[in-house]
Order: C-alpha cells, then structure tokens, then sequence
C-alpha cells in the first residue's frame, strides 16, 4: 500500500514536472513570436514609408523624419521587451524550475 502510494505521488508530481516544462516552453515559444511579430511591424512601416517616398519624392522631409520616429519607437520597444524578459520572463521561468526541483526532491524524500 505504502509503495503504492508513492508510486502514485511520483506519477503526480512528474506530470506537475511535466506540465511546468511545457508551460516554460510556451512562454519562450510566445516570447520569440512576439519579437518576431514587433520587427515584421517596425519592418511594415518602414516598407510605407518607401512607397510613400517613391510615389511622391517630395515628402523627402517627412519621410527623414518618419524614419526618425519609428526607429525610436522601435528602440524603445525592444529595450522594454528586453527589460520584461529579464526582469520578469526569465525570473518567472527560474522560480517554476525551482519549484518542480523542490517537488521532486519532496515525493523522492
């Protein structure tokens, strides 16, 4: 009975295991299509403003000063994505390590 009892908490706690690995897999899998998705956007504005300047070369200002905008925009964004992953993202993704390495370590016990 005792044996079969801890069979059944390993069970439990491999498919907690389990489930957090493919939880940290998602959040890093979402993380690059959202990078991948800002750089297809930034990469989208910067393609109009080429066809706005080949349609009319007189918007040469406006077009510099686009340019200008997006590339900030798209600096700014990147930092705050970068600051997300590493001040949340990977802190997050550590404390569910941890904490399936204390669950196993506890049903081993």
């Amino acid at each position: 009975m005792r044996k079969q009892k801890e069979n059944v908490q390993q069970q439990a706690a491999d498919s907690i295991n389990e489930s957090l690995e493919i939880g940290i897999e998602a959040q890093e899998k979402m993380e690059e299509m959202l990078q991948q998705g800002i750089d297809d956007a930034f990469e989208a504005a910067q393609s109009g403003l080429r066809q706005i300047r080949a349609a009319a070369p007189a918007t040469d200002i406006f077009y510099g000063l686009q340019e200008k905008n997006i590339e900030t925009a798209r600096s700014g964004v990147k930092a705050a994505f970068s600051t997300y992953r590493r001040s949340i993202a990977q802190p997050v993704r550590k404390m569910m390590r941890e904490q399936s390495a204390k669950l196993a370590e506890k049903v081993g016990a």
